[in-house]
Parts: C-alpha cells; structure tokens; sequence
C-alpha cells in the first residue's frame, strides 16, 4: 500500500506539473518497488514506466532511454515482442533516442518492433 500511495502521490505532483516533486517520488518507488517485488513484478514495471515518463517530461533524455531500454527487455520477455504494451515502450524510447538526436537508433528501434 505504501508503494501505491507513493506512486498516486507523485502522479498527483506531475498532474499538477511539480516535475522536481513527482521524479523523486517515482525514483524510490522503483527502487523500492524492485527489492521489494522484484524488478519483473508488474507494481515495478509501472513504477518504472511512471518514472521513465517523467523523466521524458522534464526532457531527461538520457534517464528516460535507459529506463525505456530496461522496460522494454522485462516486457519483451513477459509479454512478448508484438504486445501492446511492448510496442508502446518500444515508440517511447525511440522518442527518446530522436530527442538527442541519435536518430539511427531510434529507426533501428521501431524497425525492430515491426518485426518478429
């Protein structure tokens, strides 16, 4: 419950566009959602996702493509290369890559999630 409460509590501050308030709530959620639950559980997958979405809004590129890359092995491997949710992630750090300008990799990205 404590990790809900943190995560609704920091979803409340990016809502409300405190970014310097929701990024350190997210942040020890995961961390503590991973060696709590582990880094495969899905509390920890969102607790990720929330972080790395964030980190895309307050334009930390960097933070947010190696979250992304993290979520998207774990999803890749439970829910498969053609899941939604997989493909989702997969959009989202190639978002991130074309932010910084590493638009090579973004393409191989989404060429990747159009593959099986």
């Amino acid at each position: 419950q404590t990790l809900t409460s943190r995560n609704n509590l920091a979803g409340a501050h990016r809502t409300a566009g405190d970014l310097s308030r929701a990024i350190p709530l997210y942040t020890q959620n995961l961390i503590d959602s991973e060696r709590i639950l582990g880094p495969d559980h899905p509390q920890t997958l969102t607790s990720r996702n929330n972080l790395a979405s964030a980190a895309m809004a307050s334009e930390d590129f960097d933070r947010a493509q190696a979250l992304l890359r993290q979520q998207a092995t774990y999803l890749r491997r439970l829910r498969g290369p053609r899941d939604e949710e997989t493909l989702a992630c997969l959009h989202a750090l190639a978002s991130a890559l074309w932010a910084v300008g590493r638009r090579h990799e973004a393409r191989r990205v989404l060429g990747g999630a159009t593959r099986t």
